[in-house]
């Protein structure tokens, strides 16, 4: 299961290693691709990719956008001797990658953020979510939540 988040740094040839606590779940061969909706990349590991694919593909036709745009952003990449990956110039300029970056497992792939861009939809996020409870309470389904 892929979960945590872990600094990164990306060098002057667009490589970055995968954190050891990563590479077990992912395995040498993994799937990079551009996110729909969020100035990231998606992290895959191939056999969850080809699941990912079914999925999209049968996605109706008023997402074919969307199929164009994760499927034609697609790249598979292998880890190198020294666990790293790199990153197509195309998929660092969509997520506006610098140097400091954040890797975050989401279970069953992972996001990697320019860490700036992360601090900013971060706060952005908790702003939205703090004027919907203010304006309509705590989201259906947690009401009885808690840790």
């Amino acid at each position: 299961m892929l979960e945590g988040s872990q600094n990164l740094t990306v060098d002057a040839k667009g490589r970055i290693a995968i954190p050891a606590a990563f590479r077990a779940e992912i395995g040498k061969e993994i799937v990079l691709t551009a996110h729909y909706a969020s100035c990231c990349l998606l992290l895959f590991p191939v056999n969850v990719w080809e699941n990912t694919l079914v999925k999209i593909q049968a996605l109706p036709p008023e997402a074919d956008a969307i199929k164009r745009h994760m499927i034609g952003n697609a790249n598979r990449v292998e880890l190198d001797d020294q666990n790293r990956i790199l990153i197509p110039q195309r998929l660092r300029k969509y997520a506006r990658f610098e140097k400091s970056l954040i890797i975050r497992g989401l279970i069953s792939h992972c996001e990697i953020w320019d860490e700036t861009t992360l601090d900013e939809e971060e706060l952005q996020v908790r702003e939205a979510t703090q004027r919907q409870i203010e304006e309509n309470g705590v989201p259906r389904g947690m009401e009885n939540f808690s840790f």
